[in-house]
């Protein structure tokens, strides 16, 4: 059984993704990325909370997936991942989409 200890901060800047699937054959555009997050966090709103922290130099979002099993205690380990800080390396980015559908996905597990 897998279960999500504190909370889960990925920052994931210039990504990709589509909708509530996501296709492992090519690099998303940042709005299909944008399409992915927006719904996969209106469909999993019980743990995953989505927010910007401001815009890239290019004016695009920096989006920011929370994933929290609960409430927040002071004490309680948190985990960040950044995903993508370098705007051409895509890889990053797309593994952390994956690891955010995989971890809320199997959530209660």
């Amino acid at each position: 059984m897998m279960r999500v200890w504190g909370m889960l901060l990925i920052l994931i800047a210039f990504n990709k993704a589509d909708d509530n699937s996501l296709s492992l054959d090519q690099y998303h555009t940042h709005e299909e990325m944008s399409r992915f997050l927006q719904s996969f966090t209106r469909t999993y709103s019980n743990i995953t909370r989505l927010y910007s922290i401001g815009k890239s130099y290019e004016g695009k979002e920096l989006l920011v997936v929370r994933i929290s099993g609960g409430e927040d205690q002071p004490l309680r380990p948190n985990l960040k991942l950044v995903g993508n800080i370098h705007g051409n390396e895509a890889v990053g980015r797309e593994v952390l989409l994956h690891f955010i559908k995989y971890l809320v996905t199997e959530y209660n597990n």
